[in-house]
């Protein structure tokens, strides 16, 4: 039978180069939305760029390079804000805020100069953290030694006798006192009393009064001797970022911080692998 005779008999229908080119285009637009939804946007990119090797004129393609080029300039966008916000931040003396910002920003791509000289001298105020943790942890045996020092307990009737004693002493002061007041004054030359109803106000030896802050830090520094990390960093948070113990308080809080990132990786760590 000569060529001219034969027949070729039809392809099945669902087969065939075009069938095949659009299940392959189809495959790769589904691995790059993993990528995107994975926020690896330059991924996904490179996928959909081969689909459009198949066809240049792929709406779907072309439709989702353009949303995944918008997300990317979208993220780079938030870094370079991270990154002028961290730098502020470290200006103004806020090392943990500011450590916390320039971390994100390397995150999201914003990675460059600035940001690794930024970031390095940050690594070199870690030596803070140390003289903080020893300071703390230096708490619990002052307040065990004063209580091995402290005088043993008295028995009851030694205890009541004492106080009686005090009370009869200090009552009969008063009445010696009072009855001798006058001569006392004219002899000492005292001023007189002020007049009924007048406001005295002494302020020569005025008291210290310590600061809320400095108060949390305190507060915290014993929270973290006593091994209440959560309660610790929510009192930290009560520092004002304009206190002059704002240094010490992030320096803590940085402590605090890697103490339970240690704990979580150490809990991790010895869970066994589950069973599937």
């Amino acid at each position: 039978m000569t060529d001219s005779g034969r027949h070729h008999e039809p392809e099945p229908f669902g087969s065939g180069p075009r069938v095949h080119q659009d299940a392959k285009i189809e495959d790769l637009l589904l691995a790059g939305l993993d990528f995107y939804f994975s926020a690896r946007y330059e991924e996904a990119i490179h996928v959909w760029t081969r689909a459009l090797f198949f066809d240049r004129g792929h709406t779907r393609a072309r439709a989702y390079i353009e949303r995944a080029r918008r997300a990317l300039a979208e993220r780079q966008r938030e870094a370079e804000e991270l990154v002028h916000t961290g730098a502020d931040a470290f200006r103004r003396g806020d090392v943990g805020q500011a450590r916390s910002l320039l971390e994100s920003a390397v995150e999201r791509g914003g990675v460059h100069d600035d940001v690794e000289m930024l970031l390095s001298r940050l690594d070199r105020l870690d030596q803070a953290p140390d003289r903080t943790r020893d300071r703390a942890s230096a708490r619990v045996p002052s307040a065990a030694r004063r209580v091995e020092h402290e005088t043993p307990p008295r028995s009851s009737r030694v205890r009541k006798l004492a106080f009686v004693g005090g009370v009869l002493g200090l009552a009969a002061a008063a009445l010696v006192a009072a009855a001798s007041w006058d001569r006392l004054e004219g002899f000492l030359g005292l001023p007189a009393p002020p007049a009924a109803g007048a406001v005295v106000v002494d302020d020569a030896f005025p008291l210290p009064q310590p600061l809320a802050s400095e108060i949390a830090l305190e507060r915290a520094q014993t929270l973290y001797g006593d091994g209440r990390f959560h309660e610790a960093l929510r009192v930290l948070a009560r520092v004002q970022p304009s206190s002059s113990v704002r240094i010490e308080a992030d320096a803590l809080q940085t402590v605090i911080q890697r103490a339970l990132i240690g704990s979580v990786d150490e809990s991790s760590t010895a869970a066994p692998p589950s069973r599937r």
